[in-house]
């Protein structure tokens, strides 16, 4: 749903629910950001999401540079979709044509990161911990665990780690379900297909 998608029926509801789903992704992305980027970079990164942790990456099912066939073919749509978003967070702004800079400041970021939804939040603790952060439990200790992981150097790779961590079961139970349902005929030949686009794009 990062990415443009066509809306067969429109709901109240749906509408409120992808909105929150895309601020959630920026917000996201820009933890895995520096702090000068393209607009074109933030859709790369926003867009990215939904394949990190995708063992299908790693193996040769899918293309390389997939994330950035999508942006490139569809970036109008991507304005479109996220224009909004960008120019409603008050740490990101536009310092030219097409370039964006977000506020590095730890309040901002931390504020940011307790933004986003529980299970990356949850992550992104175990991710500190293992990296040695003194991270408190508990609701009431947010504050503190925010400004703590948002200074840590390696933020970047912790997300990414955390992001992972939540893509891998449903694109492996995905990829089970497309076996189940195609039959291993059919799906033998469709990785053939997918790992030759792979070697072809190297």
């Amino acid at each position: 749903m990062h990415k443009p998608t066509l809306t067969l029926r429109r709901d109240p509801l749906m509408r409120i629910s992808k909105q929150v789903n895309l601020t959630h992704a920026v917000r996201a992305a820009l933890l895995m950001l520096p702090r000068n980027f393209s607009a074109r970079e933030l859709f790369e990164t926003v867009a990215e999401l939904s394949f990190m942790g995708d063992f299908r990456m790693r193996v040769g099912g899918e293309n390389p540079r997939k994330v950035g066939n999508i942006v490139a073919a569809q970036l109008p749509l991507f304005k479109a979709r996220y224009g909004s978003i960008i120019e409603g967070l008050p740490n990101l702004e536009y310092i030219g044509p097409d370039l964006l800079q977000q506020d590095m400041g730890p309040p901002a970021r931390a504020a940011m990161l307790r933004k986003l939804p529980n299970n990356l939040y949850d992550r992104l603790v175990r991710q500190g911990r293992k990296h040695g952060l003194r991270l408190p439990p508990g609701l009431g200790a947010e504050a503190v665990n925010t400004e703590r992981l948002v200074q840590v150097d390696n933020i970047r790779h912790m997300t990414r780690k955390a992001i992972e961590g939540i893509v891998a079961w449903p694109a492996l139970t995905q990829s089970a379900k497309g076996i189940l349902s195609s039959g291993l005929t059919k799906t033998v030949s469709y990785m053939y297909a997918k790992n030759k686009k792979f070697r072809d794009a190297r």
